[in-house]
């Protein structure tokens, strides 16, 4: 189902109903919206270069090049082709990655070594 636009407020509750996460921004930095479907278990779809590092392990199934339709239905076919379990799967390990490399505690720890403390 296509929702277009929505507010901020509506967010968790979206993600929750969610089975996929189709980002198309050109944006070049670490979207946040991305970030808060990844850190809520969702597959994510991008063409956001930004994300093509922290998606290396599923570069085949969750990323395609800037303004090639055609690869990101595939892609989007691919994800819905997969068993809910194995959808699970990789909404699991992506949350992980989220909170390993950009939850609260790695900021803490970052911002301590800056400080020097």
């Amino acid at each position: 189902m296509w929702l277009g636009r929505q507010t901020y407020h509506n967010t968790p509750k979206l993600l929750e109903s969610a089975d996929l996460f189709v980002n198309m921004g050109h944006t070049g930095s670490l979207d946040k919206a991305v970030l808060e479907a990844m850190a809520s278990g969702i597959p994510v779809v991008t063409c956001n270069e930004a994300f093509f590092p922290l998606l290396a392990e599923y570069k085949e199934l969750l990323l395609y090049q800037k303004r090639d339709a055609q690869t990101l239905a595939k892609k989007i076919r691919k994800v819905f082709e997969l068993s809910q379990n194995e959808r699970l799967v990789i909404g699991e390990k992506l949350r992980r990655l989220i909170i390993e490399q950009h939850g609260l505690e790695r900021l803490i720890m970052t911002i301590t070594n800056i400080l020097g403390a």
